[in-house]
């Protein structure tokens, strides 16, 4: 009887083996069981081996498999001692009177409110909602896209344009030699000449910004109260304070420079600042040529 019992246990796990898809190279890759001794767990066999290297290869084989090895082993003991497990019973209630109806304690009636389609009732609610939502990703988009919190940069304006504005205000009488900024109430008098192409930024008094690119002998002046800001595209210019000549102690490159009634004070060169010059001694170069 137990022998029979044993072939069923073996058949059961052949067959869930191949029910999960797995050969029994896997298993052997898995578990390093030679392949002769798990023919022989599937056929029955489970006397080639002591029993102690029996119950150890079906705990592998019941683990590759995805069975529990200790329920299988279970099976295994009572197998050997030709019992036959007997089915658990469920106990099952019977009841000899239909159950009573279990009726709510209380009962709701729904409000008109409640009564009304979901579908109307949310329209409302998927309106406004969708108005949030666009609100939110205008203002996102805005301050991604839109919105630039950095400084203002002071875009170049063109020789040309410079001296087509002043030919305009003029009359037609500008001297090509002359660019004047002057104000009669400023107490500082600033004159730049060029000796050579060379473009100019002028600040004066931190406030009012004018731009130029003066070719050789050409000149511009500016009349401030406090100090001038210099921005030049190269040191090709002499530089004259109420009339005394000013030196520029560093000559060629580009120039930051700050001029009060103390004198000459060179400034750092930032990046942004660079860029200009360089876009402006672009022009510079066209001019030349």
């Amino acid at each position: 009887m137990s022998g029979e019992l044993l072939k069923k246990l073996a058949e059961e796990l052949k067959s869930k083996r191949l029910e999960s898809g797995i050969t029994l190279q896997q298993i052997y890759q898995k578990t390093r069981i030679d392949v002769k001794f798990l023919e022989s767990i599937e056929n029955g066999d489970f006397e080639v081996l002591p029993e102690v290297y029996v119950r150890a290869f079906i705990k592998e084989y019941s683990s590759a498999i995805n069975l529990s090895p200790d329920e299988i082993i279970q099976k295994y003991e009572t197998a050997k001692t030709g019992k036959v497990e007997k089915p658990k019973l469920e106990i099952v209630e019977s009841f000899t009177e239909e159950p009573e109806e279990i009726k709510p304690i209380v009962q709701f009636k729904p409000t008109e409110e409640a009564a009304k389609p979901i579908f109307k009732r949310d329209t409302n609610i998927l309106y406004y909602g969708g108005a949030g939502i666009a609100a939110i990703l205008f203002i996102l988009i805005y301050f991604i896209f839109i919105y630039d919190s950095s400084e203002e940069i002071i875009v170049e304006t063109p020789y040309e344009k410079i001296m087509e504005d002043k030919n305009s205000e003029e009359g037609n009488r500008f001297d090509l030699k002359q660019v004047s900024t002057k104000d009669l109430s400023d107490s500082l008098k600033l004159k730049i000449i060029a000796v050579d192409t060379v473009w100019v930024r002028i600040t004066i008094d931190e406030t009012n910004v004018k731009e130029y690119l003066l070719k050789p002998e050409q000149f511009t002046s500016a009349h401030a109260k406090t100090k001038f800001q210099l921005l030049l595209g190269n040191t090709g210019i002499e530089l004259f304070m109420n009339d005394s000549q000013l030196k520029i102690d560093e000559v060629g490159g580009t120039r930051n420079l700050q001029i009060d009634r103390a004198g000459i004070k060179y400034l750092p060169m930032e990046k942004k600042k660079t860029v200009e010059i360089q876009k402006a001694n672009g022009q510079s170069d066209s001019l030349k040529n």
